[in-house]
């Protein structure tokens, strides 16, 4: 975090005390992500569905991924199977955040 721009790791920040927070809310934006493999995204707002302190995360739909916006940001985790040396499956996660230029 040391060489990132003070905004993203302030975003990076409230993500990590977003998520922490949704574990612990059984109707959690989070509850049951990541359990199959596929792309969920969601998007950090001011005015939408759970509350988080300074922001909210809205679950967007599979027709709104593609939609990027220079005021939005979003919270996107990808979840696939990895198959190992043994031949063992494994679900892996990666997520990723995308801020747009006029995020506030």
């Amino acid at each position: 975090i040391d060489d990132m721009d003070t905004s993203t790791a302030t975003l990076l920040k409230a993500c990590e005390e977003a998520v922490e927070h949704a574990a612990r809310i059984p109707d959690g934006q989070f509850v049951g992500a990541g359990e199959k493999p596929g792309m969920e995204v969601w998007r950090v707002d001011n005015r939408r569905v759970v509350h988080h302190g300074f922001f909210t995360i809205a679950t967007v739909s599979k027709e709104g991924f593609r939609d990027l916006y220079r005021g939005d940001s979003f919270i996107y985790l990808i979840s696939y199977i990895k198959v190992g040396e043994d031949g063992a499956e494994s679900l892996q996660h990666n997520v990723h955040f995308w801020i747009g230029s006029e995020s506030t």
